[in-house]
């Protein structure tokens, strides 16, 4: 009995931390705003995207899903305002950038 009631508190308590760090990540990235070049791309195994810029400091998105059918490229431009949920995505075209796609936040 107990080793099952430890089981329960411990799986609760994993639980917990990893939504807490979630929902931590989710509104540090909604109040800072970003302005990132993309200069390389990295694919997960689950298809996502992390991005990398020219000083291969790394992006990786905690409120939006950026899938490989999004078709983002190198030199494409992420830009969000600070305390703003909303993403524009630009890709460069006879040297300008134009808007190429909105994400909106995904999750709670």
């Amino acid at each position: 009995m107990k080793k099952s009631y430890l089981f329960i508190l411990l799986i609760f308590i994993l639980g917990s931390i990893i939504l807490i760090n979630t929902l931590f990540n989710k509104i540090r990235e909604r109040r800072k705003g970003i302005d990132f070049t993309i200069n390389r791309i990295e694919l997960t195994p689950t298809n996502n995207y992390i991005f990398y810029d020219k000083n291969n400091i790394r992006l990786e998105l905690w409120n939006y899903n950026v899938y490989k059918s999004l078709d983002i490229r190198k030199n494409d431009r992420i830009l969000k305002k600070a305390n703003s949920d909303t993403i524009f995505l630009y890709r460069k075209r006879h040297k300008n950038y134009e808007l190429y796609r909105i994400l909106l936040p995904v999750g709670f």
